[in-house]
């Protein structure tokens, strides 16, 4: 206050730009309102503060992107936003599909079938062990016969439990350069005999050959049934195979 008079508080500098030049309008509002006798009166330091934060409102408004440059920005974000579209769409896909359905046993589990048709080893094998050449399933097949009681007292035997005990048999008897044959799969038919199943031929000749080194462990009258090929007469096989084949399988 200089001779009574009162003035405009001027120089205050809000963060902001916008607000910024607010203030500036206001102060200099106030200031035109002044009589041109007061204006003329106005403290030095006053119209200063005034004069610098005009500076620093022309220098933030400078420093602000142009229109030009936040269009250049927008049209870079385009495809951003797109994928994002893009990736919401996606997991809204998701979410709706229906949730898949639970493995049952029969697919979690392969069959004896399976097994038996791919001459695949339930077991992790060897390069030795594996079949270099697709084997029929007869040629992979050793079957086993027993008497009525033998046949009766092993149908309470699970195939696995069979396959596993032929198995412990050949790996502690059998020592043939860590090379001894491995049953795949096992099943007892309604006749009551054993069908095994090797991954190659070779093991299941090895398996047939080294008959008294294991199949004790399936039972004292167990014997491997060694398959003899006749010739054709008159359009009549006259091998020996007579016993029930393996529609006649038990489950």
């Amino acid at each position: 206050m200089v001779g009574g008079t009162t003035w405009p508080v001027l120089g205050i500098q809000p963060r902001y730009h916008l607000e910024h030049a607010t203030q500036i309008i206001a102060e200099a509002t106030a200031l035109l309102e002044l009589d041109n006798t007061k204006r003329a009166k106005l403290p030095a330091q006053s119209l200063e503060a005034f004069l610098n934060s005009v500076i620093t409102l022309a220098k933030k408004t400078r420093e602000q992107p142009s229109a030009q440059e936040i269009l250049g920005k927008l049209n870079s974000l385009q495809p951003i936003a797109e994928d994002i579209t893009r990736i919401e769409n996606a997991v809204n896909n998701v979410l709706a599909s229906p949730a898949p359905m639970p493995l049952n046993a029969a697919t979690r589990i392969a069959s004896w079938a399976d097994v038996v048709r791919s001459g695949t080893p339930s077991y992790p094998s060897t390069p030795n062990s594996r079949a270099s050449t697709t084997a029929s399933v007869k040629d992979r097949e050793t079957v086993v016969e027993f008497d009525a009681n033998s046949a009766a007292g092993l149908r309470k035997i699970s195939p696995e439990d069979l396959r596993k005990r032929v198995n412990d048999a050949l790996g502690s008897r059998i020592n043939l350069l860590g090379k001894a044959p491995r049953v795949i799969a096992a099943k007892q038919r309604k006749s009551g005999d054993v069908v095994l199943h090797t991954a190659t031929t070779a093991e299941a000749d090895t398996l047939k050959s080294t008959e008294e080194e294991w199949v004790k462990v399936l039972g004292t009258t167990a014997r491997v049934i060694k398959p003899t090929y006749g010739v054709i007469v008159h359009g009549v096989r006259t091998d020996k195979e007579s016993r029930d084949t393996d529609n006649q399988d038990s489950h």
